[in-house]
């Protein structure tokens, strides 16, 4: 299914909530469910991006015989889907109490989409986050956010900062704890 609008003319009223599995994404989850609850016609799209793989599953290093070598290449790659299925199976629970608060909130089964991305080594979860947002014509990207305490803060980019500094066309809002101990 599409997520864009017909009419190109017309942006995209869907709601792309960037999700971690922390407390901090739930106010983001309540805000998207305000924004779409009283319009069938849009969704909330829970994008949670995968961890980075891990180094053994990175590259495989050849044996100079070329048989040899594609049956490597074959287990690496089948060693790599059984590994993101693991950390898909992982993020269930989360995506499962994720979607009890959207229902809880007044949204409908069918305006719910769960995304999933590929680990990527070579870009941010912010990237990540933008890439498919403007894939599916996502104009509005909600993430949580939980304050660390003032020092922590000093030295902690977080990814909402990110996706402000990156946005073009999107909207981004920051939503969660401004509090800290």
């Amino acid at each position: 299914k599409t997520m864009t609008s017909p009419d190109t003319t017309t942006p995209c009223q869907d709601v792309m909530v960037a999700v971690d599995g922390t407390p901090a994404s739930e106010p983001a989850v309540h805000a998207a469910a305000g924004r779409v609850r009283e319009h069938p016609d849009r969704h909330v799209l829970l994008f949670h991006a995968l961890p980075t793989l891990p180094p053994e599953l990175l590259e495989y290093g050849g044996t100079g015989d070329d048989e040899e070598d594609r049956l490597g290449l074959e287990k690496l790659h089948e060693r790599r889907l059984a590994w993101m299925q693991e950390k898909r199976e992982e993020a269930q629970p989360m995506f499962d109490r994720l979607c009890a608060i959207l229902r809880e909130d007044g949204v409908a089964d069918e305006q719910i989409e769960l995304l999933y991305d590929a680990p990527n080594p070579e870009c941010t979860v912010a990237r990540e986050v933008l890439v498919a947002a403007r894939e599916r014509g996502v104009r509005t990207i909600l993430v949580g956010h939980h304050a660390f305490p003032w020092h922590r803060e000093i030295f902690h980019r977080h990814v909402g900062e990110e996706l402000h500094d990156r946005a073009e066309a999107e909207s981004v809002l920051v939503i969660g704890d401004s509090t800290a101990e």
